[in-house]
């Protein structure tokens, strides 16, 4: 069902907004669900500053959703050639190589915003390593391997820190079991020296108990290809993990209830002989995000705690005190439609689709998305949220999330307060980069440039020929003049979405 609306003002608009809408273009929101379309045709992309890092011949990652490369305040890292790693001091300059594995890097990763500590993985092992300054020379010592299961199967593919504990990952992995949960301190473990480096080894084995190991075995698949993409620790409570999969599915999981698993079906431990079984996470809930497609990438939205597409009268949430497990979420599928999500409930009700947005068909579908939260400038503003989206072509959209701060009403339990939340998307950004982009990592920094507090977007980004940081200034991030009531952007479709029929959960288990 198409949304009309009326357009008397749109030539004002148009020519007010004449420069800025050469890549900018508001996106209209509803107090109903609806899906957003947008086509850059006849759109001039700006050309974000581009500041090269390093020349490097590269080529796109075999798993999509793996990272080349990885940042954080104090370091960046990327993947070169024959399973070798550079790490380089991002104030200093100073490089160093990382050694020991045998096949080519499929994703990159630092524990925290201001650690020391990163994993690298292969598809036939997982090395932690320590960066640490020595005088004038950037040093590295290893200090975990993981190896692969040795009967060949479950290869390696991608690792997912825990945001609080170093001891704690989770690696994606193909096989039976489609991820592990990982506690380092728990790991029984041999000595190695391989390429001289004196560090501990532990393997895995993905159909075993292994102590300081848990598996995720999907027992409800909704095809015969339910591989893990992605994987999102929840905010509020760390027991809680998102995966997204290769069935269109995102299944949120409780870490510290485990069940049995045998001949890929939950059994129940008081009737069945579960000594050959595998103990697994607990699967709670199951939401079909696509019926097409497959579930590329999902991020929980921290700076946010409620979302909906229409609030009740009155400037209140409907939200209830202690009704949310979770913050809101979004989800990316294959065929590129990024979906927002109400957050998942105590009660077990599923999620609700608040706002969808896609790229026209003829833009290419992205193969990077990162979501990046701005540093707030003032106690009067909500959170100012991005989501950066590029692709082989080198096309980069800066889509924005539309949020405000409303009132939660006092109950029995908890007095009145105010809270972020997230209705929509209001406008997207066109940039273009002269290569294509492979890998990215997205980071705010403080414009120097202004003497306000204002932030830029630096994308550091693996291209085909080099490693490069674009910056995507304020200026250029900056919403366009508002949108007069009933007028829609040329290049923007809208449609209403019917019964929620996106997000019908299909599996619900909340204790």
């Amino acid at each position: 069902c198409a949304i009309r609306y009326s357009k008397p003002s749109i030539r004002l608009f148009l020519q007010a907004n004449k420069n800025k809408m050469a890549s900018t273009t508001p996106l209209p929101n509803a107090s109903v669900q609806t899906k957003v379309t947008l086509s850059n045709d006849g759109k001039t992309p700006t050309q974000p500053h581009t500041n090269p890092i390093t020349n490097l011949a590269s080529t796109q990652n075999a798993i999509p959703t793996g990272s080349l490369l990885a940042l954080n305040d104090n370091y960046i890292v990327y993947a070169v050639k024959n399973g070798l790693v550079r790490v380089m001091d991002r104030s200093s300059s100073l490089r160093t190589l990382l050694r020991g594995h045998k096949e080519k890097i499929s994703d990159v990763g630092f524990f925290g915003s201001s650690s020391d500590v990163l994993a690298s993985v292969s598809s036939n092992d997982c090395r932690v390593w320590r960066v640490f300054g020595r005088e004038d020379e950037l040093s590295t010592e290893i200090l975990l391997e993981i190896q692969k299961d040795t009967n060949g199967a479950g290869d390696l593919e991608r690792v997912v820190w825990h945001p609080f504990n170093p001891n704690q990952f989770i690696l994606l992995h193909k096989g039976s079991s489609v991820a592990t949960f990982v506690e380092t301190t728990r790991l029984m473990t041999t000595a190695s020296n391989d390429e001289g480096q004196a560090h501990a080894v532990c393997q895995m084995k993905n159909d075993s108990k292994v102590d300081g190991m848990l598996n995720f075995v999907v027992t409800d698949a909704q095809a015969d290809d339910c591989g893990i993409n992605d994987l999102t620790w929840s905010n509020q409570d760390a027991r809680h993990v998102l995966s997204a999969h290769n069935d269109g599915v995102v299944r949120l999981w409780d870490l510290r209830s485990t069940v049995f698993i045998v001949d890929g079906k939950e059994v129940d431990p008081a009737a069945v002989d579960i000594s050959s079984s595998i103990s697994s996470a607990k699967c709670i809930m199951s939401v079909k995000i696509s019926a097409d497609s497959g579930a590329q990438k999902c991020f929980f939205l921290p700076a946010f705690e409620d979302a909906c597409a229409m609030f009740r009268s009155g400037g209140y949430t409907a939200m209830e005190a202690g009704s949310y497990m979770t913050s809101p979420f979004l989800s990316y599928s294959t065929s590129g439609e990024v979906t927002l999500w109400s957050p998942f409930t105590v009660s077990g009700s599923p999620p609700s689709i608040v706002r969808v947005f896609q790229l026209g068909s003829a833009s290419p579908v992205p193969c990077n998305i990162s979501v990046c939260t701005l540093p707030p400038v003032d106690d009067e503003s909500p959170p100012s949220t991005f989501v950066l989206m590029s692709d082989l072509e080198g096309n980069v959209h800066a889509l924005h999330l539309a949020s405000q701060f409303r009132d939660v009403p006092s109950s029995a339990t908890a007095p009145s307060r105010k809270i972020a939340a997230v209705i929509g998307f209001d406008y997207a950004v066109y940039f273009k980069s002269l290569q294509p982009i492979y890998s990215q990592s997205v980071i705010a920094s403080l414009d120097e440039s202004s003497d306000a507090k204002q932030w830029n977007l630096d994308l550091y980004c693996v291209q085909s020929k080099a490693v490069q940081k674009l910056t995507l200034s304020p200026s250029m991030c900056s919403a366009p003049t508002s949108v007069p009531s009933g007028v829609i952007a040329a290049g923007v479709t809208v449609e209403q979405i019917r019964n929620n029929v996106t997000s019908a959960a299909v599996a619900s288990d909340v204790d």
